[in-house]
């Protein structure tokens, strides 16, 4: 892009890990666009969205201070390598002409340059001086950085563990409902319930109480069996008549998660292994990113009861 008049733009470029189709779906959807639009700190509510020549994005952005400030942008150029569109504030006052610009520059890098022009050298000052456009944009393209690393976002959670058991004897603690129902859980829950159909198509079915007497139900809906070596489910929490729902306390945790239990002779003992992979948006599957300390705390802890359950099974 020629600029033909610098003194009223603003531009900012950045290489990212990412192919140009792959940044411009991050620009075509609110889904995307509401995870990473916007300085650090901020939020932002979609209210209405159309990615063509002529549509419209109206938005709110919320401040950390609690502060919201509307905005609309209308559409001129929607890929592929370029967007274009004219961003307006609350109000008819048009604040500055947007250009974004993708640039392959390897097979898995494209740069990305976003430009904002503005009609005078007036608005451009006034925007970086009392809005912080300048580092407002630098944040901005930070974060969609962050959420386009998909092989950091979207790598699957893996905790393994070797159990002093055979690998039959481990593999029936882990698929069967008795064995089941005597540890698997988080430390300190209750397990009150749990039904299993091991089958494709099947589901284990299960109530875990808190130590405050809340309930959980979850479930998992069996894809695939292999004795002794490996189960393909997927994880939801459920209602009592196993309906999935979201989960109770985080609204945006994945409603599923692909989940694959592998068991591998090592030396006499098994290689039990959790890999679990977040099905659902990108707001889901960064806040199951955001919690990999928590599943890790969690999953050690179950296995902390599996041991000691194998150690009863021994004595």
């Amino acid at each position: 892009m020629t600029i033909t008049h610098p003194e009223r733009t603003l531009s900012l470029s950045r290489v990212y890990n990412a192919t140009p189709e792959r940044l411009l779906e991050m620009w075509s959807s609110p889904e995307h666009l509401n995870n990473w639009w916007g300085p650090v700190g901020f939020t932002t509510t979609t209210h209405e969205f159309s990615f063509q020549p002529g549509g419209w994005w109206i938005l709110t952005m919320h401040g950390p201070d609690g502060r919201d400030y509307p905005n609309r942008l209308q559409y001129h150029v929607t890929g592929p390598d370029r967007i274009t569109y004219t961003h307006y504030g609350d109000g008819d006052t048009v604040h500055f002409s947007g250009v974004i610009e993708f640039e392959p520059v390897s097979t898995t890098e494209t740069r990305m340059t976003f430009t904002m022009i503005f009609p005078t050298v007036e608005e451009k000052v006034l925007c970086v001086d009392t809005y912080g456009a300048d580092k407002g944009l630098t944040e901005t393209m930070g974060r969609l950085a962050d959420l386009v690393a998909c092989s950091d976002i979207r790598r699957p959670f893996v905790l393994s563990r070797v159990f002093n058991a055979p690998r039959d004897l481990l593999w029936q603690v882990v698929s069967e409902e008795k064995h089941l129902a005597r540890w698997f859980g988080p430390k300190s829950f209750e397990r009150v319930r749990c039904t299993m159909d091991l089958r494709p198509g099947g589901l284990y079915h299960y109530c875990l109480r808190a130590p405050d007497g809340l309930e959980f139900w979850g479930k998992w809906v069996i894809r695939e069996v292999q004795p002794p070596e490996r189960i393909v489910f997927v994880v939801s929490f459920c209602d009592a008549e196993a309906r999935t729902v979201t989960h109770p306390m985080a609204p945006d945790w994945p409603r599923e998660i692909h989940s694959v239990f592998t068991l591998a002779e090592e030396q006499g003992k098994t290689r039990l292994t959790i890999e679990s992979t977040a099905l659902g948006t990108d707001s889901e599957i960064a806040t199951f990113d955001q919690g990999r300390e928590s599943l890790a705390g969690g999953w050690g802890g179950t296995f902390d009861l599996l041991k000691d359950y194998l150690d009863t099974m021994a004595s």
